[in-house]
């Protein structure tokens, strides 16, 4: 029995790691390390915010974007190339899912968590 609880709880607790999502399901998952997949509408550099963060909108351009990429200042010069190569394209992104101001969202800090499909 306790064989049968303890193997419930870890199926349980990694249920959604390795799972991957569309943009548009991404707030369901809060909290969850994921991968969502979707479109990158846009991208913004906001140079007089507090960090200098770019924001890739994934599905939909602001404010009616399914799900943004935060990427921050001091991470910005190693995705650099892969910026100036995804707008329009379909990409799978690996993190946390996190929501700002009621929109779900995913911090990145390394060009390996972005991928091309």
């Amino acid at each position: 029995m306790k064989w049968l609880i303890l193997s419930l709880a870890i199926l349980l607790s990694t249920s959604c790691k390795g799972q991957t999502i569309s943009a548009d399901s991404a707030a369901n998952y809060v909290g969850k390390e994921i991968t969502v997949t979707g479109t990158v509408s846009g991208e913004y550099f906001d140079h007089h915010a507090k960090g200098e963060p770019t924001f890739l909108d994934i599905d939909g351009s602001y404010p009616d974007q399914a799900f943004t990429i935060v990427i921050w200042k001091e991470d910005r010069d190693k995705f650099k190339y892969l910026l100036e190569s995804i707008e329009g394209k379909n990409i799978a992104i690996k993190g946390k899912v996190t929501l700002y101001r009621g929109k779900p969202e995913m911090e990145v800090t390394n060009p390996g968590q972005i991928n091309k499909r």
